[in-house]
């Protein structure tokens, strides 16, 4: 019943066109840093390494299609999560104003059941979003640019990662992205739960991410405590997948934090629908 019930969810999800937005935004930016990087990529990598490419040995050239993929996910960090809460914000509030959410609920099947379906078809939505974004910008990248070794610039140094060691990174990044991505779309479907106004969502969650992310940066210990159970802060672990060694311990407390606000969103979700009254 719920697998039925998440096909019909994903076909409406992808005959709105604004779920076809963030594919939309992704094929343009990606084009775009493929762009720049085919025209000026030697002159701009040369210049970030100024002063230190002499003490580094990388087989093939700096800019390749791992560096392009590398630049792309974190421009995108951002951007993302916006585009999914288009989506995901509009689950439930917009059937909600459009009255089907009133149908839906007369039905003999129970409420947290056409919950778990939605997020179900919001999980297997992000996701396409996700491989998207995998297939243009890292096995585009690759076709224009070639591989080898990732440079990766940090605060605390270079890291210099072979090309054999690369691709099992992007793979877990990827993966990691899904969870985060899936975390934000979960906020916003619990707006959405709240709310008939489809926009709604979309505003509450980008403002609790906005808020989130200010609240981090001061620094307070106090502030830095409480901003250690903040889904923002974990969000952006994925670049510790291109640490050397990877920090395992650190990036699986990330995700566990990640899982943890996914499963309690889902939940508050699953209440506020439940006692929902549909008929007034």
């Amino acid at each position: 019943m719920i697998v039925r019930l998440a096909r019909l969810e994903l076909w409406k999800i992808y005959r709105k066109p604004r779920s076809w937005i963030a594919f939309a935004a992704i094929a343009v930016l990606v084009s775009i840093v493929h762009v720049v990087i085919f025209l000026q990529g030697e002159q701009l990598t040369a210049l970030a390494l100024q002063g230190i490419e002499q003490y580094l040995q990388i087989e093939g050239q700096y800019v390749h299609g791992y560096l392009v993929a590398f630049i792309v996910q974190g421009l995108l960090l951002v951007h993302l999560p916006f585009l999914v809460t288009l989506v995901a914000g509009d689950l439930l509030a917009g059937e909600a104003a459009a009255g089907t959410l009133r149908i839906l609920f007369l039905q003999p099947v129970a409420r947290w059941k056409f919950v778990l379906a939605k997020v179900l078809a919001l999980g297997l939505y992000v996701a396409s979003v996700v491989v998207f974004l995998a297939v243009i910008a890292l096995g585009g990248g690759v076709l224009l640019f070639g591989v080898g070794d990732l440079v990766v610039l940090k605060s605390a140094g270079v890291v210099v990662i072979p090309s054999g060691d690369v691709l099992w990174r992007f793979i877990a990044a990827y993966s990691y992205n899904w969870l985060g991505l899936m975390t934000v779309a979960l906020l916003a479907m619990l707006f959405g739960s709240l709310t008939d106004n489809a926009l709604g969502p979309v505003i509450g969650a980008m403002a609790v991410v906005i808020v989130m992310t200010a609240i981090a940066l001061l620094d307070v210990p106090l502030v830095a405590q409480l901003s250690d159970w903040f889904f923002t802060t974990h969000a952006a672990a994925w670049r510790l997948l291109f640490d050397s060694p990877v920090p395992v311990m650190q990036v699986g407390r990330s995700g566990a934090v990640l899982v943890m606000h996914c499963v309690v969103f889902s939940i508050v979700t699953v209440a506020v629908v439940e006692r929902r009254d549909v008929l007034s």
